[in-house]
């Protein structure tokens, strides 16, 4: 018998394993920057109302303000109609 098999692939991340609240708060806008434009409108949405539930409200503000021009119009009102329940 031969030796084991190994999994050189690297793990999967998990946003209920590593929530993104959990990033320093120095790091959140690059990640921000360059994640939030690229995943889907449901996935956005999660990570938009991860950080509304663990950012002051101001730092949620700058949040959305910073990303507006990184979306086009229709992710943005995606986005709005998602949260809209938080915003209310």
């Amino acid at each position: 018998m031969g030796p084991a098999a190994v999994d050189l692939a690297p793990p999967r991340a998990r946003t209920d394993e590593q929530p993104i609240a959990a990033l320093p708060e120095e790091r959140r806008p690059t990640f921000l920057r360059w994640i939030v434009p690229f995943v889907t409108p449901a996935e956005r949405a999660a990570i938009l109302t991860e950080l509304y539930q663990s950012a002051p409200q101001e730092t949620f503000g700058g949040i959305l303000t910073a990303l507006k021009p990184r979306l086009s119009e229709q992710d943005w009102s995606k986005l709005m109609a998602a949260l809209g329940p938080l915003q209310a």
